[in-house]
């Protein structure tokens, strides 16, 4: 009899850990097309993830080489790679989703730069990705939708992140001129699904901008040149003028009251 009951418990745990695999398998598919979704609604770009782990009794979720697509136009063939993404959160079925920290590993990014040498405005001659891709997100619907407040991050760290600056040359060139930097480890905190890309570009832009300006500076190509010539001559747009000449306002006439009756 004893045997009997080990028996059947036995098959129970074995019919209980098939159906808690088969469930970590379904949320696993789940949270690959969930980030692949959320990524590419917020940046209006592809986005793939090869694998996703769920452990739905620790909240924990581990997303492993995610790739974003670049954006039309730009030589690289991504704008952000990242072999590792950990989400620690206080609990996977609750909302407000509230995460304790996420860790984001090994971050490779592009940094095309596009030069003009047609362009009317200073702002127009020299493109960058990163830039357009912040546009390209104020304009997301998910900027304007309340949706985007389902999920608070305690604190947000990003380790190891590789940056590569690509100069594109307006000379038609296939070969950009490129240079390395690195960014040891960023830290966010009490980061939420709108102020998260406002965090993120306010403690990278001033980096960016000031590697690109020196290679820029190092190059010293004739090219590039004559584009920051032409840039610093090009004049902004005055406002238009109105139609016809304003003439200075009549001052007010004095209103008229006649003597009063003796």
């Amino acid at each position: 009899m004893a045997k009997k009951y080990l028996i059947i418990a036995g098959v129970l745990i074995v019919t209980f850990g098939a159906a808690v695999f088969g469930l970590d398998k379904l949320a696993d598919q789940k949270a690959e097309q969930e980030i692949e979704q959320k990524l590419s609604l917020g940046t209006g770009l592809g986005v793939d993830c090869t694998k996703a782990n769920v452990n739905l009794f620790q909240n924990n979720v581990q997303f492993m080489d995610i790739k974003v697509d670049n954006i039309d136009g730009f030589a690289s063939p991504y704008i952000f790679r990242i072999k590792s993404m950990n989400f620690q959160a206080k609990s996977l079925l609750k909302k407000p989703l509230e995460i304790e920290k996420i860790v984001v590993e090994d971050i490779a990014v592009n940094v095309d730069v596009r030069f003009d040498n047609n362009a009317t405005t200073p702002e127009s001659m020299m493109a960058i990705n990163l830039k357009k891709l912040s546009e390209k997100g104020k304009n997301t619907p998910i900027q304007d939708s309340d949706k985007s407040e389902d999920l608070n991050i305690n604190q947000m760290q990003f380790n190891n992140i590789i940056f590569t600056i690509n100069l594109q040359l307006p000379d038609g060139k296939n070969v950009p001129i490129t240079k390395e930097f690195k960014i040891d480890q960023i830290t966010l905190e009490q980061v939420t699904g709108k102020n998260l890309p406002a965090q993120l570009s306010s403690a990278l832009q001033e980096k960016i901008l000031t590697e690109i300006t020196g290679l820029i500076n190092e190059q010293n190509l004739p090219q590039l040149n004559s584009i920051i010539e032409k840039s610093n001559k090009i004049k902004p747009p005055s406002p238009p003028s109105p139609p016809f000449p304003l003439s200075p306002p009549s001052p007010p006439k004095k209103s008229y009251l006649p003597p009063p009756a003796i």
